[in-house]
Formats: structure tokens, C-alpha cells, sequence
């Protein structure tokens, strides 16, 4: 018979909380239809370089593999973007899924960084680093992995709830609060942080406004 020991009791009871925090959603494929991938550049693929002030622009190329490539290094940042009246248009009027596979082979800083904002709601930046994923500005981290290898990371959002889910690899890891304000809707992804050398390597990029999707 199995020695029922207190550590094995406590980690049964933190995976069965995580069962119960998991949020019931319908299960969907959508990378089948990925709106950027290594075949073009994001911008060939009607999205908007989105460059800050001061902001020198870094460097972008499809590789041997057919994967983007993303580098930038101190004082330069590479991010893109689409919004309502892009060529390729993101305007969420109800629940959306976004879903990219990376991985983030050097940064110093915030690594990749997502943001979205659907007209009613926006979220702090979600940062895919080397090593873990994090809201910009939050102690706790959302996740710890290895980021350095390619991971398939999916943020299904309840658009009326403010409430994102992530999901990595196809497991549900947590959710966090959007902010509610309205504002223009807009999605982008890239190289913001300035002061760190990053290089980000990506399969591709997609979305989804028809619903908030669990991974199939």
C-alpha cells in the first residue's frame, strides 16, 4: 500500500485546485489558419510597424526553416500590429482566442511582448522571457518553463468577464484580470523594451473573434 505522506497530501490538494481554476470552454484548433507565419514578413501580411519614440528599428527575417526572426538589441525594438482599420483587422465584439508558438533564445528584458486591447478591455503586457511568462509589473509570474525551446502558448479571453486564460503546450496554467476601459481595439506583438538585447524566434502568430477556445 502507497505511504499516504503530508507532502503527497498537499500536492494532491494544489493539483486539484488547479483542476477547479481550469474554466470550462469549448475546445478548438485554430492554428490551422495562421495570420502570420515564416512565409511572409508580419508586414506583408497587413500588419503596421509600430515603433516608439527614440525607438531605432531591429531586425526581422524569415530563416532556412521558415520561422521569423526577431532580433533587437539595446535601443532597438521591432513590434507590430493590427487594430480595426488595418489590412488584416482585429475588432473583438465578443469573446477571442490568441494563439502564437515561439521561443525566446536571448533576452535581458521583457522577451516578446503581447499586447491586446478589444474595446472594452485591455490587458497589462504579457511577456514570454527565456524562462517564464509574466504581466509586466506583477511580481508573480503567470508560468516558469523553459523558454528558450518552442513552446505553443494560447490566451483565451472572456471578453464581458475581463478574464484571460492562458494555456502552454495545451494545459490550462491561469487566469488573470483584464482592465475595463474603453478604448480602439488593437493587437500587437514584438520587441518594445529598449534596453535589452532580445532575439525571438516565432512558427507563427493567429487569432480568433469568434470565441474564447480551450486548446483541442
Amino acid at each position: 500500500m502507497r505511504k499516504i505522506t503530508f507532502f503527497t497530501v498537499c500536492l494532491m490538494l494544489v493539483q486539484l485546485v488547479g483542476l477547479a481554476q481550469a474554466p470550462s470552454l469549448i475546445k478548438k484548433k485554430i492554428s490551422d489558419y495562421p495570420l502570420v507565419d515564416g512565409s511572409k514578413l508580419p508586414t506583408e501580411a497587413g500588419w503596421q510597424l509600430r515603433l516608439g519614440d527614440e525607438q531605432k528599428e531591429g531586425k526581422i527575417e524569415i530563416t532556412a526553416n521558415k520561422e521569423l526572426f526577431i532580433k533587437a538589441a539595446s535601443g532597438e525594438a521591432y513590434t507590430v500590429q493590427v487594430g480595426k482599420s488595418t489590412e488584416t483587422v482585429f475588432s473583438p465584439t465578443t469573446d477571442y482566442t490568441i494563439e502564437f508558438k515561439t521561443k525566446v533564445p536571448l533576452n535581458n528584458g521583457r522577451g516578446l511582448d503581447i499586447t491586446f486591447r478589444d474595446g472594452k478591455n485591455f490587458a497589462k503586457l504579457v511577456c514570454v522571457t527565456h524562462n517564464r511568462v509574466i504581466l509586466n509589473g506583477e511580481k508573480e509570474a503567470l508560468a516558469h518553463l523553459n523558454g528558450k525551446e518552442y513552446h505553443v502558448y494560447r490566451i483565451a479571453v472572456e471578453r464581458d468577464k475581463a478574464k484571460a486564460h492562458l494555456y502552454i503546450d495545451g494545459t490550462y496554467k491561469t487566469s488573470f484580470d483584464l482592465l475595463a476601459k474603453a478604448n480602439s481595439a488593437w493587437l500587437s506583438f514584438g520587441k518594445g523594451n529598449t534596453k535589452a538585447d532580445t532575439e525571438i524566434v516565432m512558427q507563427y502568430f493567429t487569432y480568433d473573434l469568434t470565441g474564447a477556445y480551450a486548446p483541442l
